[in-house]
């Protein structure tokens, strides 16, 4: 078990997007909570906005490794 989880969550492995994932969501929620706090919607709005973009953009880097990863597999 704990070599499975080695290889998915280690560097390079598949499930290391998860993580980031989730470093990404946790730390824009606090940042845009905090300003949001302080009275400045207009900067916690951004923040989140900017977290989404993060969030796909690592979601579209990893499928595009996947497809590659198989083409070069089928010889493409």
């Amino acid at each position: 078990m704990q070599e499975i989880a080695r290889q998915t969550f280690a560097g390079g492995g598949p499930g290391l997007v998860i993580v980031q994932l989730m470093l990404v969501a946790v730390v824009g929620w606090l940042a845009g909570y905090i300003a949001q706090a302080a009275g400045k919607g207009q900067i916690a709005g951004m923040i989140h906005v900017a977290t989404i973009f993060t969030c796909i953009s690592l979601v579209a880097n990893t499928v595009i490794k996947a497809i590659t990863t198989v083409a070069k597999i089928m010889g493409f």
